[in-house]
């Protein structure tokens, strides 16, 4: 980074241009051209590629093959001003459904006056485990949405709190087998182990492809991903529609719609980063 900052300085200085005139050609501010130039920051690769012409050099010469890929890694992945709004309000959106969940699951451990001595009064370690859960989303979609605002959400933290709902997923259903196993009362078929790998395989490829070591990996695996998601969240919907009352009913349409908005959002993160790094 220093040293793309120093090449930066010198071709500016050769060419009797100040920081304000190239901050004003590049529509940055000033000190933004300056924090590139000592180092502190670094240009996404659209600017780069703009700096690169404005000093009459290839971007090859300002970047090295190395620091085009650290760049890549360490932008934001959605760097474009709508985009990068669009992706704050769609994680706005989501933390706001998983809020409510939270509120919802929780309110569930207080049921009806009527309901007092009987089993279903009692709280349950899956209803604590579901609570607990939707707190930990709900934390990775506002530290998303904080760096969403800050345009700072790179790659790999945009894996992180993208996997995040599906190592849940996985882990929730575990503690309900486990439950089943100690309690004796059911049995895991076909379908249920699907429903605990899948959300596992799902988070693996989500953490690899938007880690450095997924720069090979076709965007493809997102997709697919994405695709099963939208699977499990119409047969989501489906369920609460025959099953629900009203109330529950809205919420749940809520929740599956933040992660809808969220499975969205995957696929085009995915899509730009691809883009991306099919660029050097």
């Amino acid at each position: 980074m220093v040293e793309f900052g120093e090449k930066v300085k010198k071709l500016r200085e050769e060419k009797g241009m100040t920081q304000q005139t190239m901050a004003d050609q590049l529509y940055v501010t000033r000190q933004a051209v300056s924090r590139w130039e000592c180092g502190a920051r670094f240009p996404d690769l659209l600017t780069a590629k703009k700096i690169a012409q404005i000093l009459e050099v290839s971007v090859d010469e300002l970047l090295s093959g190395e620091e085009l890929k650290k760049s890549i890694e360490r932008d934001p992945v959605l760097s474009a001003p709508v985009s990068n709004m669009i992706q704050t309000i769609l994680y706005a959106v989501a933390s706001a459904a998983y809020l409510l969940m939270l509120v919802f699951s929780l309110y569930s451990f207080y049921p009806a006056q009527a309901l007092k001595g009987t089993p279903a009064r009692k709280i349950t370690a899956i209803n604590v485990i579901t609570a607990v859960g939707y707190l930990i989303n709900l934390c990775a979609l506002a530290a998303g949405l904080v760096f969403s605002a800050r345009n700072s959400l790179s790659a790999a933290k945009t894996g992180a709190v993208m996997s995040t709902n599906y190592i849940i997923s996985s882990l929730t259903f575990l503690a309900v087998l486990m439950d089943m196993t100690i309690k004796q009362n059911g049995h895991m078929g076909l379908s249920g182990w699907l429903d605990l790998f899948i959300p596992v395989l799902s988070a693996v490829c989500i953490l690899v492809f938007f880690s450095r070591r997924g720069e090979k990996l076709s965007p493809v695996i997102i997709y697919v991903t994405a695709a099963v998601s939208f699977i499990e969240i119409a047969q989501g919907f489906i369920i609460s529609l025959r099953n629900m009352t009203d109330l529950g009913f809205a919420v749940t349409s809520v929740h599956l719609l933040g992660k809808a908005g969220l499975v969205v959002l995957l696929v085009y993160q995915a899509y730009t980063l691809d883009r991306k790094r099919k660029l050097l």
